[in-house]
C-alpha cells in the first residue's frame, strides 16, 4: 500500500532512468494549471493525465501498489505550450526567454529548452540571434496545425481507429474529429482558423 501522496507514473521506457522532472505549466488552451513531465536529456515533454481509481491495485516489478493515483504521461509538442505567450506579444519582435517569464509558472521557462530554431519558425517570424527572437505568424501556425491535424487522421486510419461505433466515418467527419483533438490545445480563435482550414462550419 503506498500513502495518499504517491502515484504510479507511466512513461515511455526509454524515459524511466532519464534525468527528468515534474513541472508544473499553464494550459495552452484553458489557461489553467497542469502537470507535464520533461526530460532533460532528451528534451522531450509529456504531459501528465492522472487518474484515481479507488480499490484498484498496480504491479510495479515484483511490487503490488494499491490505492495509488496513476499518472499518464503522452508526448506533446511543447509548441502549443509556447503560442499562448507568442500570441500574447505579436505585435513585436521579443526574445524567447522573455517570452516565457510567468510569475504563476515559472516552470515555463523550461520550455525554451526544448524549442529548437527549427521549430520557432514553424509558428513564427525570427531574427538571426542567439536569444531566440520571434515575432508571432498567424498563416505559418495555422499551416502547422493543418499539419497536426492530418498526421493524427493518418495515425487514427492506419491504426482503424473510428470515434464512438461508427466504423465508415467520411473525410469531413475525420477533419472534424481531428480538429476537436488538435482544438484541446489552442485557443478558440485559432480553433475556429482551423475549422475553416477545412471548410468545417463551427456549430
Amino acid at each position: 500500500m503506498c500513502d495518499s501522496t504517491s502515484s504510479v507514473l507511466l512513461l515511455p521506457k526509454h524515459n524511466i532512468d532519464c534525468n527528468g522532472v515534474i513541472i508544473k505549466l499553464k494550459h495552452p488552451k484553458q489557461n489553467q494549471q497542469c502537470y507535464a513531465f520533461f526530460n532533460k536529456d532528451t528534451k522531450q515533454l509529456f504531459e501528465l493525465l492522472f487518474l484515481k481509481e479507488k480499490h484498484v491495485s498496480w504491479f510495479v516489478d515484483d511490487n503490488v501498489i494499491g490505492d495509488c493515483k496513476l499518472s499518464v504521461g503522452t508526448p506533446l509538442d511543447p509548441i502549443f505550450f509556447i503560442l499562448p505567450y507568442l500570441i500574447q506579444s505579436q505585435e513585436r519582435f521579443s526574445p524567447l526567454s522573455q517570452l516565457l517569464i510567468d510569475e504563476k509558472f515559472p516552470s515555463s521557462s523550461f520550455l525554451e529548452d526544448m524549442i529548437s530554431d527549427e521549430d520557432l519558425l514553424k509558428v513564427g517570424d525570427t531574427k538571426p540571434s542567439s536569444d531566440k527572437i520571434i515575432k508571432f505568424n498567424k498563416i505559418k501556425t495555422l499551416n502547422w496545425l493543418n499539419d497536426k491535424v492530418e498526421k493524427v487522421k493518418n495515425a487514427m486510419k492506419k491504426s482503424n481507429i473510428t470515434p464512438g461505433f461508427n466504423s465508415s466515418l467520411s473525410e469531413a467527419d475525420y477533419n472534424r474529429y481531428c480538429c476537436g483533438i488538435v482544438g484541446d490545445y489552442i485557443n478558440s480563435a485559432l480553433l475556429s482558423d482551423l475549422y475553416d482550414q477545412f471548410w468545417i462550419r463551427n456549430d
